[in-house]
């Protein structure tokens, strides 16, 4: 013998629902319920029917304005045929239906007893598809996974960093589950190791206490697996797993791409048996998808860029091999750039845009002849104004790599001076973007510290002189500033005794 329940009033009216024993059935508000009601005077979680024996017991769950059994409230009764059960303004009617009489109905994903687990492969286009339809608590199931899904494309996509999007993900996946703790874990297929990267509601001592069982499966073969009451689940006995001795349900999908699996997504909750459904895990296998992508997608951005930049250094030193005097230069300006970025706090982005401006600022000396670059001696006017060629040489040369426009703009006019004396273009003050000026100060510190065949490098003393002297003239005295602090941290070379109000004092052009 089965029975079903078919709903006679409200939004759900005509649906039918199937009862084996052995099954759980929860009725209410909360979208988790077997049954989703919406209407007005239906409590979260209104009452429960359980198959015993065989009987089916229905018992109220503590609801604000009672279940009705033939009219009368009730708190547990033993429901025969034909009874009618109403809550709120919703009536159902419970019917027992021989098997071999059974109809087709809606098949019914067990909460407590029963079969204690459901693990499937969920493919992308089958996300959503089981989903009942046409009903108004379905179509709102739908809308929820979608826009959940919708919200955590933006976020993850926007991060271009994988710890971030490790964070993003779990921040999600914590607030659209009843999870009490989840899990954001790697997989190396290679070694067949596990990582726990993210851990949230972590348990004192900082154990990772959830079935290997369970989480091998997911990761080796690409299962979601849902044990919906762990006391009945064997792989988490004390054989398996002694440790999950207060967990009650859990739920792995696969953290994967296109391409592989990289990891999973396990979250657990403590108390609750049938905590998560079918439909949680479906969203939850979406989620791991998205997140999979996301992390290829930026493994396979930091290799092209590990690429473009070792061709670029690459570059830098054929260009540098010209003259060994100048061997190692490019590296050095572009710490020295990146230090005073730092202590004038640019954007990560901006910093980006200097590092490779930084790089590429001497590359057009390529086109400058090598009689000139290794004269050992101080240029003529007529050499000096070949030599002024360059920036505009490497702007034209970096104008042909597409979406760098910033970096062709630092690369041009990082010979520019704040008075307006410098090449190719006169700019004056500001009119020279900022990653220029502060280009042009690195470049400066590395030029006075190098030693040439026509001079011998300055010392420290000298170096801050000819600062003080040329801040609020030849360079921006903000860089400067931004310079020395960086100077005096350290970070560019360890001085003896120096503050920026010794450098800059108020006196000077450029403490403004």
């Amino acid at each position: 013998m089965s029975a079903k329940l078919r709903i006679l009033s409200g939004k759900l009216g005509g649906e039918a629902y199937q009862l084996n024993y052995g099954d759980h059935l929860v009725v209410g508000r909360d979208d988790s319920c077997n049954i989703h009601l919406i209407e007005n005077g239906v409590s979260r979680r209104h009452f429960a029917v359980e198959g015993k024996g065989h009987s089916f017991l229905l018992t109220d769950l503590g609801s604000a304005n009672g279940t009705l059994v033939n009219g009368q409230p009730v708190q547990t009764k033993v429901l025969r045929d034909r009874d009618r059960v109403k809550v709120g303004p919703v009536e159902m009617l419970f019917e027992s239906v021989p098997e071999a009489e059974a109809a087709p109905t809606r098949k019914l994903h067990p909460i407590d007893g029963g079969t204690a687990s459901i693990k499937k492969r969920i493919e992308d286009e089958a996300v959503g598809k089981d989903l009942p339809r046409r009903t108004a608590p379905h179509f709102k199931r739908l809308e929820k996974m979608l826009s959940t899904l919708y919200r955590v494309g933006n976020v993850i996509n926007a991060e271009h960093e994988r710890e971030r999007i490790f964070e993003t993900v779990m921040d999600v996946v914590m607030n659209v589950l009843k999870a009490d703790r989840g899990f954001l874990i790697l997989y190396d297929a290679d070694t067949d190791m596990v990582e726990p990267v993210v851990v949230r509601g972590e348990e004192e001592g900082g154990k990772l206490t959830l079935s290997r069982s369970i989480l091998s499966e997911c990761v080796t073969q690409g299962m979601s697996i849902i044990s919906m009451d762990t006391l009945q689940d064997d792989r988490f006995k004390a054989g398996a797993s002694i440790i999950l001795q207060n967990i009650r349900s859990a739920m792995c999908v696969p953290l994967e791409s296109k391409r592989r699996i990289l990891g999973a997504l396990y979250v657990d909750n403590l108390t609750t048996p049938g905590a998560f459904t079918e439909y949680d895990m479906e969203m939850l296998a979406a989620i791991g998808k998205q997140a999979g992508i996301a992390i290829e997608r930026l493994k396979l951005i930091e290799d092209f860029e590990r690429l473009f930049y070792g061709a670029i250094r690459t570059l830098v030193a054929t260009i540098e091999a010209k003259d060994h005097y100048t061997k190692g230069h490019t590296e050095r300006v572009t710490t020295y750039a990146l230090q005073i970025a730092d202590e004038m706090h640019f954007s990560p982005e901006e910093t980006e845009t200097l590092q490779l401006a930084s790089l590429l600022h001497d590359v057009g000396k390529i086109g400058i002849p090598e009689k000139i670059l290794k004269k050992p001696g101080k240029l003529t006017p007529g050499e000096y104004e070949i030599m002024k060629r360059h920036p505009a040489i490497g702007a034209e040369i970096v104008g042909n790599i597409d979406n760098i426009e910033r970096v062709r703009r630092i690369v041009l006019e990082h010979h520019e001076k704040w008075d307006g004396t410098g090449y190719p273009a006169g700019l004056r003050g500001k009119e020279a973007v900022l990653g220029a000026r502060v280009l042009a100060v690195a470049d400066a510190y590395d030029a006075m510290t190098s030693t040439r065949s026509y001079r011998r490098n300055f010392s420290e003393d000298e170096v801050i002189k000819e600062f003080k002297r040329c801040a609020g003239f030849q360079f921006d005295r903000d860089v400067v500033r931004a310079f020395f602090r960086a100077y005096k941290k350290g970070k560019i070379v360890p001085p003896d005794v120096l503050s920026v109000e010794d450098i800059l004092p108020k006196n000077d052009p450029a403490a403004g």
